[in-house]
């Protein structure tokens, strides 16, 4: 099987598991939410999109992703590490990573198929009101939170545009589509809402675990909820001999493997 036909078909089974069949995804983290896997924003150059951390010890897995992408490049990103994550792929192996290497297309694909389905494109196509294609362009890149470029590449393989006409379209933006057809307002809002800082719940909801454990200190407990060694000290309570032990408690460390930035 083809890397393409491998990820829209893990793709397709994972909206399966989900039951979200061929509906759009309106937000993204409500996936990673069901999934029980964090994400966190960062602070990153714009040639660097993301990566997976999976910590070996725990099996818990951490997904950054660089929070100056543009909304739709920040979806398909997430959907792209989601590929990683599904397959299992060896996030310490450079050379797994490379843009060329079987992983990297096939995540890809994933990501492609499973923010648009093709089985979506075909259904919106049958229902259009009117057989534009650029008009039905925007009316995915709308609908489906996907780019132009992904939107085209999805039409073209639902044999609704040729090469030629795929690769003009892969040059829209979203945003010269949204001028266009009058849903600037939308895309804002979107965009403002997908770069609203997420909370990493579920590694805060481990590292207050850990303190409970003796195995992070008030201070590393602090510094993971961005909050005073006070709060702290009066949100979370502890004996005197629990309080011995924090200054020589061992931090609990995160396989935080950059190898897979893309």
């Amino acid at each position: 099987m083809s890397n393409e036909n491998e990820g829209a078909e893990a793709a397709h089974t994972l909206r399966e598991q989900l039951d979200i069949g061929n509906a759009p995804i309106s937000n993204i983290f409500t996936i990673f939410d069901l999934l029980n896997i964090d994400v966190i924003f960062v602070q990153a150059d714009n040639n660097e999109h993301g990566f997976t951390a999976r910590d070996e010890k725990s099996k818990a897995i951490v997904v950054v992703v660089n929070c100056h992408l543009p909304y739709a490049r920040l979806r398909s990103t997430l959907a792209h590490e989601l590929a990683h994550i599904s397959f299992s792929d060896d996030l310490t192996n450079l050379n797994t990573h490379l843009y060329s290497s079987d992983s990297e297309i096939r995540a890809n694909a994933f990501s492609r198929h499973f923010l648009l389905p093709l089985a979506a494109v075909s259904n919106w196509w049958d229902k259009a009101a009117t057989k534009d294609t650029h008009r039905f362009l925007n009316s995915l890149v709308r609908n489906f939170g996907v780019s132009p470029a992904i939107a085209a590449f999805q039409m073209s393989n639902a044999d609704l545009i040729d090469d030629a006409v795929c690769e003009q379209y892969r040059q829209e933006s979203s945003r010269s589509l949204a001028k266009n057809y009058g849903w600037e307002d939308l895309l804002q809002n979107r965009v403002n809402e997908i770069h609203t800082k997420k909370e990493p719940k579920l590694l805060k909801e481990k590292a207050i675990t850990a303190f409970h454990n003796g195995k992070i200190t008030q201070n590393e407990l602090a510094a993971i909820l961005k909050c005073t060694v006070t709060d702290v000290a009066r949100n979370f309570p502890i004996s005197s001999l629990r309080e011995s032990k924090t200054d020589v408690a061992d931090p609990i460390i995160l396989d935080d493997d950059l190898s897979d930035l893309l």
